[in-house]
């Protein structure tokens, strides 16, 4: 019974927000070897095999965020808003939503086709 499996689909996209990305430069290029595709003001995003990790520097760390795309963002936000997850913060093409067990997830509108 895998109510969300039509409705959400996983990205294949995992976020960690770092203190110090020449750190997280070091720790996830060099010491675990995945591979450094882009570099910016927003953070880096490397290749770790079957997802890519988005590191993103704030003021301080918090847990890793999980991806899930969608078709339709409103239907989505009713969906999860029917359901009581509460949405933490909205962007111009997706959300983040905490779950029950405080887990975040990030919620992103593409196309599956």
């Amino acid at each position: 019974m895998y109510f969300f499996c039509d409705f959400f689909r996983a990205n294949h996209e995992i976020a960690v927000h770092v203190t110090d990305l020449g750190e997280a430069r070091r720790f996830y290029g060099e010491l675990l070897g995945f591979e450094l595709l882009e570099e910016g003001e927003e953070g880096l995003v490397f290749d770790a095999g079957p997802f890519q990790l988005f590191v993103i520097p704030p003021s301080e760390a918090i847990c890793p965020i999980l991806s899930m795309d969608v078709d339709d963002l409103d239907a989505a936000r009713a969906r999860l808003a029917e359901g009581g997850a509460e949405v933490m913060r909205e962007t111009e093409d997706g959300l983040y939503f905490e779950d029950p067990f405080g887990i975040l997830w990030d919620v992103v509108r593409r196309s599956g086709d």
